[in-house]
């Protein structure tokens, strides 16, 4: 069995090494004894990132399921995961229609409101924030989304 395990500073490498190790062993009594390990200072983290290190744009993505961090990313893996990049369009319709009713509930559904820059409420007609905040809308809502999808592979698709 393989243990990874990631430590944020050299006191926890210290400390798992000490524990690890037993710290010192009293021979007489066969205990160890609670001064060898150093524990961690409290609050004090190695929380640094140097240019080098700074993470930007992470998406974590599963082979298994759709990326849809955008309308063309979310077709592309649905097309792969069904297995039809290559295909005709009947398939992948048929492919993308599947997936699109596991990802997407077109019950109970409601028009979305959000403030504008001016503080005006304002319907949502975004497929893609639909889609993947809202995850639920009427027929209407729904007819958006999936319009976005098959546009975003290049497909003729009109509400």
């Amino acid at each position: 069995m393989l243990l990874k395990i990631r430590f944020r500073s050299a006191s926890s490498v210290a400390f798992f090494a000490a524990v690890l190790a037993g710290g010192n062993q009293d021979a007489a009594a066969g205990t160890t004894s609670k001064e060898s390990v150093p524990f961690p200072a409290e609050e004090i983290h190695d929380d640094f990132s140097g240019p080098d290190e700074a993470v930007t744009d992470l998406r974590i993505a599963s082979n298994r399921w759709p990326d849809c961090f955008s309308n063309a990313s979310a077709v592309t893996d649905i097309f792969r995961l069904e297995g039809v990049a290559d295909r005709s369009d009947h398939e992948k319709a048929m492919a993308l229609w599947k997936w699109f009713r596991i990802l997407f509930c077109p019950k109970y559904g409601a028009y979305y409101w959000e403030e504008d820059e001016t503080g005006t409420p304002r319907i949502v007609y975004d497929g893609h924030k639909i889609f993947t905040v809202y995850g639920r809308h009427y027929c209407d809502g729904t007819a958006w989304c999936m319009v976005d999808l098959w546009r975003a592979v290049g497909y003729i698709a009109l509400d």
